[in-house]
């Protein structure tokens, strides 16, 4: 009998992550539902030389489902993006002149966090001299019944926040790492990358995808069957942080939204191998895949 993803199991062996574990975890769906009910993202992240970042995280998490989409990036490039992602409203962000974010939430992003089911920060930010002045402040404003994914800049810096703010929002914290960034998050040297997930999710309290892995920081893990290489390319971890947090908007179960994200991500990875090559898709391409990836 397979073991359910909500299966109280504590072993160091990874469950098999595919399309049949996950219909036994359907995710929430409300027929005669609404957008609201579908959760609001926010995504929080982008500069003027990176606004791609942040309309592929957007467009990622409306594709898993996410009912409503905010995306607070530059000022700069807000009104670009705005055009780029016509189903989002845009909230502009002041930037220095490096590009990037130095100071806490305007007001309007801060009301815009508060509000949201599923915050995600990170893609596509230039570091500052305060990027973690700039990080705090968003995770003070988080909501006590909102999931936070931390990508890229958000999460290498994570570290430097604050201790007593690290551990109030740890468990509403979801991480996608790359391998580099992974071991970023871990003191000392890892063997191989599970080891550095392993002791990554313990260390920071957060639900970890990364490469097809699914680490909870109380020992469980997913794993998916193969790895294309053709997502190892620009753009497909923006995509990978986007459906975590449409995954979250919708579900408000860590487990639960990493799980599904991370196999959509693989399986569309999948498709474009057969259909395209094992390399030169784009990480765009994979967002049309992604509704036909969710098992029904």
């Amino acid at each position: 009998m397979r073991t359910s993803p909500r299966a109280d199991d504590r072993s160091n062996a990874a469950a098999v992550l595919d399309a049949e574990l996950l219909r036994s975890w359907p995710m929430p769906v409300e027929r005669d539902g609404d957008k609201y009910s579908r959760g609001t993202v926010l995504v929080i992240g982008g500069s003027p030389s990176t606004p791609g970042a942040v309309v592929l995280c957007g467009s990622a998490a409306l594709r898993m489902g996410a009912g409503r989409l905010q995306i607070a990036t530059a000022d700069a490039v807000a009104e670009m993006v705005a055009m780029a992602v016509v189903e989002s409203r845009t909230i502009g962000i002041p930037t220095t002149s490096s590009g990037g974010f130095n100071d806490g939430p305007t007001d309007e992003l801060a009301e815009a966090i508060r509000t949201a089911d599923a915050v995600v920060v990170g893609p596509g930010m230039l570091p500052d001299r305060g990027t973690v002045r700039f990080i705090e402040g968003v995770l003070e404003c988080v909501s006590d019944n909102s999931l936070v994914v931390l990508d890229a800049l958000a999460l290498t810096n994570f570290g430097d926040v604050d201790n007593g703010l690290r551990q109030r929002v740890a468990s509403q914290l979801l991480m996608t790492p790359n391998k580099q960034e992974a071991e970023a998050l871990v003191d000392a040297p890892c063997a191989d990358h599970d080891e550095a997930l392993r002791c990554a999710a313990n260390a920071t309290g957060a639900v970890l995808s990364s490469f097809g892995i699914v680490q909870s920081p109380d020992g469980r893990r997913w794993r998916t069957v193969g790895n294309p290489a053709g997502l190892g390319t620009s753009g497909s971890g923006d995509v990978l942080a986007g459906l975590v947090g449409g995954a979250a908007s919708r579900s408000g179960d860590r487990l639960q939204s990493a799980c599904w994200a991370t196999f959509a991500h693989i399986e569309a990875g999948r498709r474009l191998a057969e259909s395209v090559g094992e390399l030169g898709y784009l990480a765009r391409d994979l967002l049309h895949e992604i509704p036909r990836c969710l098992p029904r």
